[in-house]
């Protein structure tokens, strides 16, 4: 076959669907980020955006991250294929859409501001829930389908007891509120969306850095190393996500004693996310180098560490915000995390 047929082949309706099927958490990872963005930009209200004190078009550039990870897998599919096709074309369309597409979306809306469609609190909320757990459905199928029910039980097992722990703690001690839910797991305070939304991106960003991994002896020689990474590529994800989730009438309200630090999150949000996906990561990546273990026993031992893997993400979390809070603590307002917690501890001992 010529080489323009097969790069025409290449680039069919047909292919490119069996391509983001393959390959659905790395082009997850890119349609959320895609999809917020375009949220961001066409449907949030402009009040939000007033109450928070920042532009519209700053909240464009949140988009980067996710497009440059997306881009730097493709480029490196494209280097390493013997494949003979015209890979300039295809380069160029990667290009488009990774940047073209999220330039066009912002161009569009800024220069025809009358096409936005705003839409309320509530209304995104049920978007939100709906849509997490449409996904979280996908990649659920995706990862059982292509890696078995020991892979399957990683993620959306072990990982789901491990979120779940996290994103309920983060409720009980008081940190933030997730209200006006649809459905939530018995009496738990934290929805199921967004229990199930922890399963979802350990799935795709430690899919996307074992890709990674086995093209750098770096990465393959240091499991924290990898560990590191793949906390990058989730904080990428969650400095688009966490803004638009922590606008007034959304689905996070954090508590008020906490100052806002990057687009109207607080620090304490990327200090608990980097203390979640460094500390599991790092056990993942450990035991994913030990050939003498299988999967099971690999799932049989996250499993039994996952509460102390917990309280490591959380040393982590306090230790950051310790810093964090000495170094730009506003003057007066002393240590908010830990009075938030103080005050958790003085409800279960006031004595």
């Amino acid at each position: 076959m010529e080489q323009r047929d097969i790069t025409q082949n290449l680039l069919t309706r047909r292919a490119i669907v069996n391509e983001i099927w393959d390959k659905l958490p790395i082009w997850f990872l890119f349609l959320e980020g895609l999809g917020i963005h375009n949220i961001l930009m066409s449907n949030a209200p402009e009040k939000w955006f007033v109450d928070v004190g920042i532009s519209r078009h700053w909240f464009a550039l949140l988009v980067l991250p996710l497009s440059l990870w997306f881009y730097g897998y493709y480029r490196i599919r494209l280097r390493e294929t013997k494949q003979q096709f015209d890979k300039e074309k295809v380069h160029r369309r990667i290009l488009l859409l990774a940047f073209g597409v999220p330039l066009f979306i912002w161009l569009f809306y800024a220069i025809f501001p009358f096409f936005r469609h705003e839409i309320s609190g509530p209304a995104f909320r049920r978007m939100f829930e709906l849509s997490n757990l449409f996904w979280a459905i996908m990649i659920m199928t995706h990862t059982l389908y292509h890696r078995g029910w020991a892979r399957f039980v990683t993620f959306f097992g072990v990982a789901f007891v491990y979120g779940m722990a996290l994103e309920n703690a983060g409720i009980y001690l008081g940190y933030f509120f997730e209200p006006h839910f649809k459905v939530y797991v018995y009496k738990l305070p934290a929805p199921l969306a967004t229990m199930v939304g922890w399963c979802i991106v350990f799935t795709c960003c430690i899919t996307m850095i074992e890709f990674f991994r086995e093209r750098s002896a770096r990465l393959k020689a240091s499991p924290a190393l990898t560990a590191l990474v793949t906390t990058v590529l989730a904080i990428s994800a969650d400095a688009q996500l966490d803004p638009l989730a922590s606008f007034p009438d959304m689905w996070w309200r954090w508590h008020e004693s906490l100052p806002a630090w990057w687009f109207g999150v607080p620090f304490c949000n990327y200090a608990a996310w980097f203390g979640a996906f460094f500390s599991f990561s790092l056990v993942y990546f450990t035991y994913a180098d030990r050939a003498d273990l299988t999967v099971w026993q690999r799932n049989a031992r996250l499993l039994l560490l996952a509460p102390s893997i917990a309280i490591f993400a959380g040393s982590i979390w306090l230790g950051l915000m310790v810093v964090y809070e000495t170094l730009f603590g506003a003057a007066g307002t002393g240590y908010p995390s830990l009075q938030i917690l103080d005050a958790f501890f003085n409800k279960i001992y006031p004595y």
